[in-house]
């Protein structure tokens, strides 16, 4: 007799089991990243140089990031001397707090790190406001059409593609030629390749040079 209900309650969990709906993966994130949803983008570095040389149209690399590293892990900053993270992060000198922690050459408080917790995440708080300046400008998104379109939150290989430094956010051009355009730079010194939300202009012009490709001989 209990083997008969053994046999029934297996033949019941069987029965259940093939009753079960398959759970559909969801959708892959866009490859736009919030630069711009009507531009196509690339898919990783390689992709991206394959494309250009194909189209014969300039290769435009954003250098961004999509999450604070202070914010998702705290503990890091009160283990972080403010100094050192000054210096090690020039783009973001002159700013209030990080000045004001660099002479007192101490690390911050927990109420220091509440009030500045956009000074230790430079790179996103750059980046988010970058990125709507850039995803709202007309002109920039028009132009853009008529580059290959890269996003990346992950440094390639190439130390090409970083002339002056590992900052982000920075944008460069890549040639069809398969050279890299150091000579066409935003504004800023200490920071030659990036821009800011007001910098739309300026990025624009750079668009513009980059369109003017590099001829080489055969």
């Amino acid at each position: 007799m209990l083997r008969w209900v053994l046999l029934l309650a297996l033949c019941a969990t069987c029965g259940g089991a093939g009753k079960q709906k398959k759970v559909k993966p969801g959708p892959k994130p866009s490859l736009a990243r919030g630069w711009g949803g009507s531009l196509k983008w690339a898919r990783s570095y390689e992709h991206a140089l394959a494309k250009m040389v194909q189209s014969q149209k300039p290769l435009m690399v954003i250098h961004h990031k999509e999450e604070c590293r202070f914010s998702q892990e705290p503990s890091l900053v009160s283990r972080r001397n403010v100094v050192g993270y000054h210096w090690s992060h020039a783009w973001f000198w002159g700013r209030t707090g990080v000045s004001t922690a660099r002479t007192q050459q101490r690390p911050p408080t927990d109420e220091q790190q509440k009030k500045y917790s956009g000074l230790l995440c430079p790179m996103f708080a750059e980046t988010e406001t970058l990125k709507k300046a850039f995803a709202d400008e007309q002109s920039i998104q028009e132009m853009a059409k008529d580059f290959i379109m890269l996003n990346l939150l992950e440094e390639t290989p190439d130390p090409n593609l970083a002339p002056d430094g590992y900052y982000v956010p920075r944008i460069l051009f890549v040639d069809p030629s398969m050279t890299v355009r150091t000579d066409i730079r935003g504004k800023y010194s200490n920071r030659q390749y990036a821009y800011e939300p007001g910098d739309m202009a300026d990025l624009l012009k750079s668009m513009k040079k980059a369109k003017v490709l590099i001829h080489t001989e055969l």
